[in-house]
């Protein structure tokens, strides 16, 4: 959203199982991420950061005017930022990188990871149908909705966990995301303990 927007930002990683008391002087719920803007408000939680940022820098507008066109978006914005990741990315996150971040010898609960990837296949077939009857997820034009589905999906790319080839519209529409210029800071990250799978950084893959 920041670089649709073209605002200059500097991203900083916090362990937030860490519980530094730093940390949660900007956000007491000790969760991320927490945007602090350069007038000195500290905005928590990811769906209040969005509104803030559409509400104060209203160049290049990621809503439209349309009040049922905003609905939808939002409707599926919350959608993948809550129901999809508590369903989907959260678990494989947790069992994958969480907590081999905290805890070296801990093993992943497979099971848990199987329940997640399967909850995925019924997201993922959404994200086609979807696909199949707009040009973009919620209606003609690109907004918060392709965001806020394609980082999601980032995650699990980065972790080789999505099979594209059982998904070829969602993998059209993911690949015009990774297109835009937006998007390719995004992909030159990396977890420091886990490399990204091989064609996490190809646009055309």
């Amino acid at each position: 959203m920041l670089n649709e927007k073209k605002l200059d930002y500097t991203m900083k990683i916090e362990y937030f199982w860490e519980q530094r008391q730093e940390f949660m002087k900007l956000n007491h719920a000790m969760e991320v991420p927490v945007f602090v803007d350069l007038n000195g408000a500290n905005i928590p939680d990811s769906d209040v950061i969005v509104e803030y940022i559409e509400e104060m820098y209203t160049q290049i507008p990621l809503y439209p005017t349309d009040p049922l066109q905003k609905v939808e978006i939002r409707r599926l914005s919350n959608w993948f930022a809550h129901k999809f990741s508590t369903l989907v990315t959260l678990p494989i996150l947790q069992e994958k990188v969480f907590n081999r971040m905290s805890n070296k010898t801990a093993i992943p609960n497979s099971t848990r990871i199987r329940d997640a990837k399967k909850n995925m296949d019924d997201h993922l077939h959404y994200i086609a149908w979807l696909t199949q009857r707009n040009n973009w997820l919620a209606g003609p034009d690109f907004s918060l909705a392709d965001i806020t589905a394609a980082a999601q999906l980032s995650v699990l790319d980065y972790l080789g966990d999505i099979y594209w080839e059982d998904y070829p519209d969602v993998k059209t529409w993911y690949m015009r995301i990774k297109s835009r210029p937006s998007f390719q800071s995004i992909l030159a990250d990396q977890i420091p303990i886990l490399a990204p799978s091989v064609h996490y950084g190809e646009l055309d893959f």
